[in-house]
């Protein structure tokens, strides 16, 4: 493609390829004294193109819900969390009770995702217990979502109860 674009302006440049990531650029040109530019850009490839189709694995099986208190009544909670970052790796996920002091899966166990993957677990916990998520990447970086890999982070929006609706959080990077 060829573009007549005067010294000291820019040109906004949007390129996308099936099976790539998009990329958007903007050039500014400068004074040439041949007077033609040649621009050249490489995309990466989109890495949920190539991935296989996602599952969640989990690392351990949940463990069995401590009996229930006097009055307290079995429950379950249905968590979805959608990796929506382009950031190349997976997500690996926990799950806190801390009233009750439970942690899925047990310790040392992690539930983890493939690139740009999609986690679905359905807990069992008591009913009404406050159930928190806490994320990171795969392998870990610093970038953390809700409570965190270790369940310790403040959070905004990242509890649920048990017997409440199903709860869908998407991830992001930004």
């Amino acid at each position: 493609m060829a573009f007549e674009v005067a010294a000291g302006q820019s040109l906004r440049i949007h390129i996308t390829q099936e099976g790539y990531r998009p990329k958007q650029v903007t050039e500014t040109v400068s004074a040439s004294p041949v007077g033609l530019r040649q621009l050249e850009y490489v995309l990466d490839r989109d890495a949920l193109a190539a991935a296989p189709a996602p599952r969640p694995v989990a690392t351990a099986a949940p463990p069995t819900p401590a009996p229930a208190a006097p009055g307290a009544e079995p429950g379950s909670l249905a968590f979805t969390l959608v990796d929506n970052c382009w950031d190349g790796r997976g997500t690996i996920a926990k799950f806190f009770d801390k009233a009750n002091n439970q942690v899925w899966p047990a310790p040392p166990g992690t539930y983890q995702s493939n690139l740009r993957g999609t986690l679905a677990i359905t807990l069992s916990c008591r009913a009404g217990a406050r159930i928190c998520y806490g994320a990171t990447t795969d392998p870990q970086t610093q970038l953390s979502w809700g409570v965190g890999l270790d369940g310790t982070a403040a959070c905004e929006d990242c509890c649920a109860s048990c017997g409440g609706p199903a709860v869908t959080k998407t991830l992001t990077c930004n």
